[in-house]
Formats: C-alpha cells, sequence, structure tokens
C-alpha cells in the first residue's frame, strides 16, 4: 500500500514541480553576491579591507586564525601586528610585540593564541590582552630549537606543528618547549620538501603541507610515513602555482591557497579537487580559515584584503538530494538553514529528503517550521502533503 502511494506522490510532484526537474519556488529570494569565481557552491560575501599602514588598514595581511566564538584574528605582517574582528568589523589591536607576524594559531585550551615571527625567528604564545605567555625559539638556524623562517603552525592536541621553510623541515613542540624534527628530508622528490609553507592535520590524524618550492600539497600518515601528494605544477585544476596556506572544515575538506594562481581549492580527504573558489577576485591568497558553518576567510597580500567565501549549503543539498544520496543532503539543506533561516526551498527539500528516508517524525518537524515561518507559501502546501499522507499511514496502521 505504502510503495503505491509514494508512486501517487512521485505523479503529483513531476506535475508540480517546474521543468520537470527541480522545484524552484517562486516566494523564495535567495542574496546572490557577484562573484567570478568558477565554483557553483561558494559566493563572495563580504571583504575586510583597506590597503595602508594607519588605524584599521592592513599591508600584507598573512595569517588567520579564528576562536570559539568566530572572532576574526588577522597577522598583519608589515604593520607587525595582530587585529581583531567581530562580526566582520574591527574590535581592537590585541597584540603588537610582533616583529614579522606569518601564522597564527587558537588554542581553545588555553585562549591563546600562537604568532609565527619570521624576523626574530621564534613563536609567540600570547593571550587577547596582549600578554605574552612564552616565546619559543628566537635563534637562527636549522636544527633543533632554532628556527630560520617559521611560517605555518597547526595545534593538535599538546603539540605544535610547525613549517620551517628555509630549513626545509618541519618540527614538533610538546608543552615543555621541547623540539623534535619530525620531517626533514629536501629536495624534488616525492615525499621531500622545498620550503614548505604551511601544515594541516586533519581529524584522523594524516599531515597534509604546502610544499610551496614543489608546487604540491605532501601527504603523511599519522606514522609520518609518506602517503601521497595532491598536484602538481600547472594553472589547471589540481594544479598549483606556489601552494602556501592550508587547512580544512568540520567534514574533513581541504582547502589551499593557490598563490600565484589567484585561487583557493578545495579537495575531498583523499585528494580529490571539488571547487576552485576566488578566481578572478584573488590575486595573490596567502593564509585562509573555515568555520564550523563552512565560512572560508581568505587573506591577500597583494589586494591588502581579508576575502570571505560563503557556500552555497542550499546548492550543494539540493545537488546530493537530485542525486538520491539524502542523507548527505539533509547534512547541507540544516547548514542552509541554519546561515538562512527564511530559505523556505531549503525546508522543501529537507522534507522530502526525510521522507525518502522514511523519516516521518522529522517530515513533520520540518513543516511545522514551515507553518510558523511561512504558512501561505508552495514550500509548505507541499510539504503539507507529505504530512498528510503519512497521517493516513498511521491511520492505516
Amino acid at each position: 500500500m505504502k510503495k503505491l502511494y509514494l508512486l501517487f506522490l512521485f505523479i503529483i510532484f513531476i506535475s508540480l514541480t517546474a521543468n520537470s526537474v527541480i522545484l524552484l519556488l517562486d516566494d523564495y529570494k535567495y542574496n546572490n553576491y557577484s562573484t567570478n569565481s568558477r565554483s557553483p557552491y561558494y559566493e563572495l560575501i563580504d571583504v575586510i579591507k583597506a590597503p595602508g599602514d594607519v588605524i584599521d588598514q592592513f599591508h600584507y595581511p598573512q595569517g588567520l586564525a579564528l576562536d570559539m566564538d568566530n572572532n576574526l584574528y588577522i597577522a598583519d605582517s608589515k604593520n607587525s601586528r595582530i587585529w581583531k574582528f567581530k562580526d566582520d568589523t574591527f574590535e581592537s589591536v590585541v597584540f603588537t610585540d610582533v616583529l614579522l607576524p606569518v601564522d597564527l594559531e587558537y588554542s581553545a585550551t588555553s585562549g591563546t593564541l600562537f604568532v609565527t615571527d619570521e624576523e626574530s625567528h621564534s613563536i609567540i604564545e600570547f593571550y587577547t590582552d596582549g600578554k605574552i605567555e612564552k616565546t619559543i625559539g628566537g635563534t637562527l638556524g636549522y636544527r633543533g630549537s632554532n628556527l630560520s623562517y617559521p611560517s605555518g603552525i597547526c595545534l593538535k592536541g599538546n603539540f605544535l606543528f610547525l613549517t620551517d621553510r628555509l630549513a626545509d623541515n618541519v618540527k614538533k613542540i610538546d608543552t615543555l618547549n621541547k623540539f623534535s624534527t619530525i620531517l626533514d628530508e629536501s629536495g624534488k622528490e616525492s615525499g621531500q620538501l622545498n620550503e614548505p609553507a604551511d601544515i594541516w592535520i586533519n581529524s584522523k590524524g594524516w599531515i597534509y603541507i604546502t610544499n610551496y618550492g614543489n608546487d604540491r600539497v605532501e601527504i603523511f600518515n599519522p606514522d609520518l610515513y609518506y602517503a601521497g601528494k595532491i598536484g602538481e605544477r600547472g594553472i589547471n585544476l589540481s594544479q598549483f602555482r606556489g601552494p602556501y596556506g592550508i587547512t580544512g572544515d568540520i567534514f574533513d575538506n581541504i582547502f589551499v591557497c593557490d598563490s600565484h594562481n589567484g585561487r583557493v581549492q578545495r579537495f575531498s580527504e583523499d585528494g580529490i579537487a571539488s571547487a576552485t573558489i576566488g578566481e578572478g577576485i584573488l590575486k595573490n591568497p596567502k593564509f585562509c580559515v573555515v568555520n564550523n558553518e563552512g565560512i572560508l576567510y581568505v587573506s591577500d597580500v597583494f589586494e591588502n584584503k581579508i576575502y570571505v567565501f560563503s557556500p552555497k549549503m542550499f546548492e550543494i543539498g539540493r545537488k546530493y538530494y537530485m542525486d538520491k544520496d539524502f542523507k548527505k543532503a539533509i547534512k547541507f539543506l540544516e547548514y542552509a538553514i541554519k546561515i538562512d533561516k527564511n530559505n523556505l526551498n531549503a525546508y522543501y527539500y529537507l522534507a522530502y529528503s526525510f521522507f525518502e528516508l522514511e523519516s516521518f517524525k522529522d517530515v513533520i518537524r520540518v513543516q511545522k517550521s514551515l507553518k510558523e515561518l511561512s504558512p501561505g507559501s508552495r514550500a509548505y502546501e507541499l510539504t503539507n502533503i507529505l504530512v498528510k499522507q503519512i497521517n493516513k499511514w498511521e491511520d492505516l496502521d
């Protein structure tokens, strides 16, 4: 009996769907930002600027970090200071006891920030009130606790991981400031380092290093064995010219600043390219960071600006729905609603995704939300068909 009802609903769905494929609700208004990016799933939503060396301006912004409240910290390298922005609006200069700040990392455990300082060959841990907790390194060199040009940093557990760009190595630092060089084979062959710029470690402990001089990303497993690479020199998808900053999101997707190609490339956990972001907008992206909602911040050292891109969660969720991958569709559609609670299309596809998985309580929950939000909308009317059918099934049972 349920199968016959499902067939009946499918026929209704086709008759009500524009072009018999995708329903585009007339009463849904979505803000599309003008962008030349080739990515169909990211849009430019904000620009934090401007060039200069006076208050509220940048001069060669590089490293970026986010705290637990999504406040953004920016390493303003050639102005020798660290900025704090709240809701993408300048709040304060939080630190100035630094010569040439490069990368930033926030510690949720201690509430402190770590900054690499290329000119003083050190790493400085400080609080957001400007108080210094400790300084690590400080002596020019290539081995032990000496640093040449400390660049990218990544905090994982109780350890700080650091790329020393001119030393062609990666160091690991414990809570007692003890250094150990974990990767130090210099060269151009696979797994060898040539000006490693930045490092990111995913949730499973896999290590990704942007190998700036070799135009690729090196991958090492948690036991530090070489596991492969992403990319080669070039201008096409999955190719780089000067890969620099690297970061990841909560799904372990990888974002790489492809600096001389003027874009950010996104890869899946297994290294498959899935998007290019900012082409035609970015000039020389240096570092990037992603918040838990998928918002991507990118520093551009040529433009002296921070560009903010948002994933089009609804577009991604709808694509998964049309591909009948309903579990993934639900994940992205719920994010879309979190970003824009008035996205009626997202509620509609979310309800139908739950229906396809026979999660009927969730269908009813979505329908109730639509009733509160827009009871006269087509989204509510069409979702209400599902609820009525669910009620009939319950009566039959």
